[in-house]
């Protein structure tokens, strides 16, 4: 199943940077677990793609504690310098990748 994710004109490049590691005090980058094209490397899933709805409830979870399985901790330590609209436009930067 594919969908369109649409994201205002000139969004991408804050969240992009999120991804990428490099906003200072923000996480490092996301394709050091998940894969240079982020589309999943071992334990780590694919992100490249994926609903923008479902990436931010990952995000809002892992940050909650919600998400505590035995493969959380290095997202709960990343998410942990997120905020919500850090979340939300990585969720949107996300979604406008091709899977």
């Amino acid at each position: 199943m594919t969908f369109t994710a649409w994201v205002p004109p000139g969004s991408i490049a804050r969240p992009r940077a999120l991804v990428d590691g490099k906003v200072t005090g923000k996480p490092p980058a996301c394709d050091s677990c998940h894969g240079r094209i982020l589309r999943g490397v071992d334990a780590s899933p694919s992100i490249a793609g994926c609903s923008p709805t479902y990436m931010f409830r990952q995000l809002f979870e892992f940050k909650s504690g919600v998400r505590a399985g035995a493969n959380s901790a290095p997202m709960k330590e990343n998410v942990a310098t997120l905020d919500q609209a850090d979340m939300i436009a990585i969720a949107a930067y996300l979604g406008s990748i091709a899977p």
